[in-house]
Parts: C-alpha cells; sequence; structure tokens
C-alpha cells in the first residue's frame, strides 16, 4: 500500500520543524508556507459572508452546490493585504453536468450563479484599488459538446471557453475564430474545435500585466511554446 501522510496536527508540525530545523531553505519554507496557510483561514473564517444577489437581496454564496463565497472572500482579502500574495489560484469543482444539465433556472445556471456571487465578494473584499490593478483569468481543461446528449447534459467536448475580466483588464473583446454550430465545421460533428492555445492567453496576461519577459514564459512558465504567441492588448496601459 502507498505511504500516508499523517494528518498535520501540531505533534506533526513540531516533528517537521525539529527536521527542518538545521536547514535554513526548509525551515523557511515551512514557516512562510503555515503563516500563508493561516491568514488564508483567518480571512476565509467568517462563513456567515453573504453576497449581493441581482436585485440587491442578500443571499448565501453557492447553497448545495457548494459555497464559494468564503473561499474568494478569503483570497481577496490576502490579496489586498499590504503584505500579502500577488497571486492566488482558486480551483471551483462540480462543473461536470453531465445530466439534467438545464437552462436558464437549470443546475448549471445555479452553479453560474453561485460563481458570479462569490467573485463580487472577492471584489469587495479587495476594495476598488486594488481591484483595478487586479486582472482574473477564469479557464477550464476542457469544454462541453454542442448538443445536449440522451440524459439532458452535455458530455466533455474539446473546445472551450476562457474568460478574463477585473479592473485592469481591456475588456469589451472577444478573441475568437467563430466557426459556427453546423455539424460540418464541429469537431467530429459534436465539439467546438480548439482554435486558441490557452498558454497564449496566459502567457499574454503574464507578460502585460506582471512583466514576465518572453523568453521566461517560453522557455520557463511554458517550455517549448514558442508557437503559442501572446495575445496582444488585453491589459489596459
Amino acid at each position: 500500500m502507498p505511504a500516508v501522510m499523517p494528518a498535520p496536527d501540531e505533534l506533526f508540525l513540531n516533528q517537521v520543524r525539529a527536521l527542518y530545523a538545521n536547514d535554513a531553505v526548509l525551515k523557511d519554507s515551512l514557516s512562510n508556507a503555515l503563516a500563508l496557510q493561516a491568514a488564508s483561514q483567518n480571512a476565509m473564517d467568517d462563513s456567515t459572508a453573504m453576497a449581493a444577489g441581482p436585485n440587491g437581496q442578500k443571499r448565501p454564496g453557492g447553497g448545495a452546490y457548494g459555497n464559494l463565497t468564503p473561499l474568494f472572500q478569503g483570497a481577496g482579502k490576502l490579496l489586498a493585504a499590504s503584505n500579502g500574495p500577488r497571486v492566488a489560484t482558486l480551483e471551483a469543482s462540480g462543473w461536470d453536468t453531465h445530466v439534467a444539465e438545464g437552462a436558464a433556472d437549470g443546475q448549471l445556471a445555479r452553479r453560474l450563479q453561485a460563481l458570479d456571487l462569490a467573485i463580487d465578494a472577492m471584489r469587495t473584499a479587495m476594495g476598488p484599488e486594488v481591484w483595478n490593478k487586479t486582472a482574473v483569468v477564469m479557464a477550464t481543461e476542457f469544454g462541453r459538446t454542442v448538443h445536449p446528449n440522451g440524459s439532458g447534459g452535455t458530455d466533455h467536448g474539446t473546445g472551450g471557453a476562457a474568460f478574463l475580466f477585473g479592473g485592469a483588464v481591456q475588456g469589451g473583446q472577444v478573441k475568437a475564430e467563430w466557426v459556427g454550430l453546423s455539424s460540418g465545421v464541429l469537431k467530429d460533428g459534436r465539439d467546438q474545435p480548439a482554435r486558441t492555445d490557452l498558454r497564449a492567453l496566459f502567457k499574454g496576461v503574464l507578460a502585460e500585466h506582471m512583466d514576465v519577459p518572453g523568453g521566461a514564459l517560453e522557455s520557463t512558465v511554458f517550455p517549448d511554446s514558442a508557437s503559442a504567441a501572446p495575445i496582444k492588448g488585453l491589459i489596459r496601459a
């Protein structure tokens, strides 16, 4: 059987601290990780976090599909802190809508509403000054089929969509090569074909928003990615 790491209780952490005590690099890395973990937990401790709904009413940020609001709100607080991180990565699962996907009032719509409320809570937690300097990339690793399946849902597809938003973003743009929905242009008659390398989006944001040099993007961040040229004009000048 594979080895299982013990739960990170205080006894275990003390043993790790003792193990790393004479190694400056590991000791500092552990201290920084624990400090960030504590800050993250403190930022998310408000389990009663609420976000404004479409008509201004207060409602929970997730409901049956997971309360995303504390997670996003906590990230906003961390990013707004003067000694906080510059980058945050968040994962929101539960989008595999193979069954009963629905439309305006289906499970997908409810999940999107929860995500919308969570993003709004993050923006509010950041405050206008920080939000105006922020770029958020929302992406997924695969799309959904164009046509529904026999269970009222959609299956894993090829081409998907990525969204870029935030106060630092040059909005109002659609960067896409739309081929339509007829069977003749769909991949295998069922999927939107992938037309844009997602690395091009990330490279464009990293280059324009964080001043990462092109050489580093192609050799270190995304090795052997010279064919995926950074998308330009994503961030406000």
